[in-house]
């Protein structure tokens, strides 16, 4: 009863509400994303064609409650036509972010930040599942790397399986979203995704920060990481 009294403070609230007519204790991050005291709630319309993908984010938030770099998430909840997802708020930001501020941490722990991440996708990798969107803002680091957490688990599933749609309609949804998921991360030309397109993109996230030129190193693997990226840019080497 808690969680539905605070979620009714959102009854009506969306994107476009000025902050001054948020509830109290609460922030808009982006789209239907809002921080409420210690809380990240999330939501979408019933009706609209991406609940699915909402429920598919649920079931996975439940499946991997224990592995150490997923937030603990407190439910799902269907109220006024709406479904939504409440999860552990994390007081970090994500790696982008991190990145852009040209965060020291990054560089001087780079080792750290490259350790954190393979564990990300050995887990995985263990679990047989594909995140299948490991873009930087949907990793969460603190400054100092000592914290390390994935989010957003709409696209999720198991390796070599389709997120389960119960309709044509929803299948053309996902099919179309799934064309711009991972961004520039994504690996190009593949049919299906797996532990090694999720790789590519942890190395592609770790290549741009060497791109940087910040680190007084060169990584020992990042020549491994270079040639398996497709884009002949890229393959020029620092001086």
């Amino acid at each position: 009863m808690i969680m539905e009294k605070i979620l009714k403070k959102f009854e009506g609230i969306d994107r476009f509400t000025p902050s001054h007519k948020l509830p109290a204790n609460s922030i808009h991050i982006h789209k239907e994303v809002f921080r409420y005291n210690d809380l990240i709630i999330k939501y979408t319309n019933t009706e609209k064609n991406n609940a699915f993908l909402f429920e598919n984010e649920s079931f996975w938030y439940k499946c991997l409650q224990g592995v150490s770099f997923i937030p603990e998430f407190y439910g799902k909840y269907y109220l006024d036509g709406r479904i939504y997802l409440v999860i552990e708020y994390i007081d970090c930001k994500t790696l982008d972010r991190e990145d852009k501020k040209r965060n020291k941490s990054l560089y001087s722990n780079y080792s750290l930040l490259k350790e954190k991440l393979y564990y990300v996708l050995d887990v995985f990798q263990k679990l047989n599942i594909t995140h299948k969107d490991l873009r930087p803002h949907n990793i969460l680091v603190s400054h100092d790397l000592s914290i390390c957490k994935v989010i957003d688990f709409q696209f999720c599933s198991r390796i070599g399986r389709d997120i389960k749609t119960i309709d044509h309609k929803q299948k053309l949804f996902y099919n179309k979203a799934m064309l711009n998921v991972g961004g520039r991360w994504r690996q190009p030309n593949i049919l299906q995704q797996d532990y090694h397109s999720d790789k590519y993109a942890i190395d592609k996230v770790l290549y741009d920060i060497y791109l940087k030129g910040m680190l007084s190193f060169i990584p020992e693997n990042i020549w491994n990481i270079v040639y398996s990226l497709p884009y002949k840019l890229n393959l020029v080497k620092k001086q």
